[in-house]
């Protein structure tokens, strides 16, 4: 009940804005996880105060902060691999700081993340949320290189999320980032004057089952691939 609570009251402080009370409770909880190792639960409670406080750092601006965290609550799933929702936990604030780095232009930081998720998701097959988080990681890295105009960059990151829908049809969550993708890079070959680049890619899309359909249903509701308005991240 104390963990609930001070988990419960720092989020409430992080949403409020004030960081240095939400910090105090999460610090609370830390210690009583380390003081009873055995009792997972505190632990996922710590693991999800330290995503939250992630997030909290990042809204306000203090990336240094939000990245120290994170190495906090990553070694904390490093060290008790045999608890799933901890890495959960480590996947989705792995996301954010890809998402946060991104936005502030800093791509060799976002960059960095992204390669740390993507590994622990290729590391644990039978996780799809892992999974997911890596696409939409993908997906918004992808977005930071088209607006650096970096086409390779850009059109690989796009290969690995066509590549996860085709390994996983069965998991309908990984489209979206995949036909964003797709979105963007063909509005990023257009503007590049690379039509046969973008026909190229369009063409390819259609040959991954998975996606043949959410295709026909883009094009079913006449929007061209590259018109939607994909500038924002996930």
């Amino acid at each position: 009940e104390h963990a609930k609570a001070a988990f419960n009251l720092g989020n409430d402080y992080g949403m409020a804005g004030d960081i240095p009370a939400a910090r105090h409770l999460y610090d609370t909880l830390a210690d009583l996880a380390q003081r009873h190792p055995g009792e997972p639960e505190l632990r996922l409670r710590q693991a999800q105060a330290a995503f939250n406080l992630v997030s909290d750092y990042g809204t306000a601006g203090d990336i240094p902060a939000a990245r120290h965290l994170y190495d906090t609550l990553a070694d904390l799933a490093q060290r008790h691999t045999g608890e799933p929702e901890l890495r959960l936990e480590h996947a989705e604030a792995a996301f954010n700081l890809v998402t946060l780095c991104g936005k502030a232009g800093d791509i060799p930081a976002a960059r960095h993340f992204y390669d740390t998720l993507a590994d622990l998701a290729q590391r644990h097959p039978g996780e799809s949320e892992l999974r997911l988080e890596h696409a939409k990681a993908a997906f918004n890295l992808l977005n930071d290189y088209r607006t650096a105009g970096d086409i390779p960059a850009a059109r690989h990151l796009y290969d690995t999320l066509a590549a996860l829908a085709h390994r996983h049809p069965g998991e309908e969550q990984l489209l979206e980032p995949v036909v964003r993708g797709l979105r963007l890079l063909f509005r990023l070959y257009r503007e590049a004057g690379d039509d046969e680049a973008g026909r190229s890619l369009f063409a390819s899309a259609l040959e991954i089952p998975s996606l043949k359909d959410a295709l026909a249903a883009m094009l079913r509701s006449a929007e061209e691939p590259g018109e939607a308005d994909d500038n924002d991240g996930s």
